[in-house]
């Protein structure tokens, strides 16, 4: 019977081992589709920077809009991470779309203003932002830590937002 007790407190602790294991594996997990979200958005902002000083440099607005159609299907594209704590900046990526959309047409129609530029200037300044603050100190960060900027950041940006959606 002592051998039937020995077995189940064995068995217990083993069973308490791997769920640790796979509490710690799930966290990794999210971290690292979190690190990857982040980097996509560091993506979109070198990519924008890039439109914004071409155009700005003597480009056309075709070319411009080209850029910006491409970019709206990147930020398409950009998900949430599956069931991590990004869905706190869902509308971030959703608004991003709209305004790179919205600047596309404009700009394919040769009909972008300078009201445009800015607010993709804006945007910009609001995609480098969010990426630093998620790509600042990443090795260290914990879901929680991610889970706490976005929402600061959405905060931040919900202060922001009337500059950008018009």
């Amino acid at each position: 019977m002592n051998n039937w007790k020995l077995a189940t407190i064995i068995l217990a602790i083993l069973l308490g081992i791997s769920l640790m294991w796979s509490v710690q594996q799930r966290a990794n997990s999210e971290k690292t589709q979190l690190k990857a979200y982040a980097l996509e958005h560091a993506q979109l902002e070198y990519a924008l920077k890039d439109a914004i000083e071409s155009y700005e440099q003597g480009g056309s607005q075709k070319e411009l809009g080209e850029r910006l159609h491409w970019l709206s299907g990147f930020v398409v594209n950009i998900n949430p991470a599956g069931e991590t704590v990004a869905f706190h900046s869902f509308d971030f990526d959703y608004d991003t779309n709209l305004v790179l959309y919205e600047v596309h047409r404009k700009a394919r129609g040769n009909q972008a203003t300078e009201e445009d530029i800015d607010r993709l200037k804006i945007l910009h300044q609001l995609i480098n932002k969010f990426q630093k603050t998620a790509l600042d100190n990443v090795e260290r960060k914990t879901v929680d830590d991610y889970e706490t900027e976005f929402i600061e950041f959405m905060e931040y940006y919900e202060t922001q937002k009337e500059k950008l959606i018009k």
